[in-house]
């Protein structure tokens, strides 16, 4: 009896993923966007770790660019 609504119980079927805004900028050692070492900075890994394991989010990349208007604020 109670294998049988073991099987009439359903489960919930997921067939989008939510969709996180993920910040990105250019920001070595945090971030590298291109070359060679693209993709492995510490935040990288710690996306591709996140990714892994919450199979139900998307993250999706958005510009912070940061780095980049923190310096020329810097430079004057």
């Amino acid at each position: 009896m109670l294998l049988t609504l073991g099987w009439a119980q359903t489960s919930p079927v997921v067939t989008e993923k939510i969709t996180v805004p993920w910040a990105v900028t250019d920001w070595e050692p945090y971030y590298i966007l291109e070359g060679a070492n693209a993709k492995s900075g510490r935040v990288d890994r710690l996306r591709r770790v996140l990714e892994d394991h919450l199979k139900g989010y998307q993250l999706t990349d958005v510009s912070g660019g940061y780095a980049k208007n923190n310096g020329a604020v810097e430079a004057g």
